[in-house]
């Protein structure tokens, strides 16, 4: 695990201590979570899985008839 030494202003150290308080943790645990929710990756946008979902099921007329066996062959091909 990486270690990190940080130089704060004394309230900022109180108000961590504060939070940390209420939260049931130590300061360093609140300053772990902190720093994991600001990094955290953002879930996809649904609406943009969707868009992309329509975009890729647009590329395939509708009805057209689809040979697994020839899709599977292609796929061992590239």
């Amino acid at each position: 695990m990486g270690e990190i030494t940080l130089r704060i202003e004394e309230d900022v150290l109180d108000r961590l201590k504060m939070r940390a308080s209420i939260a049931g943790r130590s300061v360093e645990e609140e300053i772990g979570r902190i720093v994991e929710e600001a990094t955290a990756v953002p879930p996809p946008d649904r609406r943009a899985l969707v868009e992309e979902f329509r975009r890729i099921r647009a590329l395939t007329p509708p009805g057209a008839p689809i040979d697994i066996a020839n899709v599977i062959r292609e796929g061992r091909e590239r």
